[in-house]
């Protein structure tokens, strides 16, 4: 479903992604980890058309970002770290616009993914009155509001208490399970990569260093992380 090929990009003399291949199989949650400064959001930024690579191509569902961009995109739903929206706003108008951006949905479509993520009582609220958590599930409604068949999700945990890291969990493994969604998540948080994902990426120095099955505890996902990335 994600497939990038030989992807390299250059900043400079700095070789931000180095000859990256990397496959993300249908219907899996996959985990990119690495470092700050390792080369993930390059990575990421390539996949969603907004960074051209100097060599090699990414494709989502069979289509070139590349070369195919807009049907490439169609694909897609994204996160970002600290997501933000505007403040004046209502959850409803932000994800009415946002979705035209893509394709029309119902009305009833917007209510619906609104209680996929728990916002259904904060239909009339501004978005400023919202907790870190639920600007977290607005961006997760948002992302898979138009139903792409591909989710990427940048640091999507990041800040959150310890009830909003179980309830985003909880909402993107039901994304997997319900929706059928291909995942691709960047994070720090060890144990919630061993709970979530099923498979593991680890990128250092721009290079794809591990790419396997994650079969293992929180501790054991830890130790192979730390002995690949220090040793690189």
């Amino acid at each position: 479903m994600i497939e990038a090929k030989n992807l390299s990009k250059r900043y400079g003399k700095r070789l931000a992604v180095d000859d990256i291949s990397l496959l993300a199989p249908k219907g899996t949650i996959t985990a990119l980890l690495g470092p700050n400064g390792a080369g993930k959001s390059t990575l990421i930024g390539i996949m969603l058309g907004q960074i051209k690579p100097d060599e090699g191509e990414v494709f989502i569902n069979g289509f070139s970002v590349q070369k195919q961009r807009r049907a490439a995109l169609a694909e897609i739903g994204a996160t970002f770290e600290a997501p933000g929206f505007h403040g004046e706003l209502t959850r409803c108008e932000v994800l009415e616009f946002l979705s035209s951006l893509t394709r029309k949905v119902s009305a009833s479509d917007i209510e619906d993914t609104a209680d996929f993520v728990g916002l259904n009582e904060q239909i009339h609220d501004k978005v400023r009155t919202y907790s870190r958590g639920m600007r977290l599930r607005l961006a997760l409604a948002q992302a898979i509001l138009p139903r792409p068949s591909v989710v990427i999700l940048d640091e999507p945990m990041e800040g959150l208490d310890p009830a909003g890291i179980r309830d985003a969990r909880q909402i993107i493994k039901r994304m997997q399970t319900e929706f059928g969604a291909t995942i691709l998540l960047s994070s720090h948080l060890l144990h919630e990569v061993a709970e979530l994902c099923d498979h593991v990426a680890i990128v250092c120095r721009g290079k794809l260093v591990l790419s396997s099955p994650n079969g293992g505890t929180a501790a054991q996902l830890e130790e192979t992380y730390l002995s690949v990335v220090e040793s690189e």
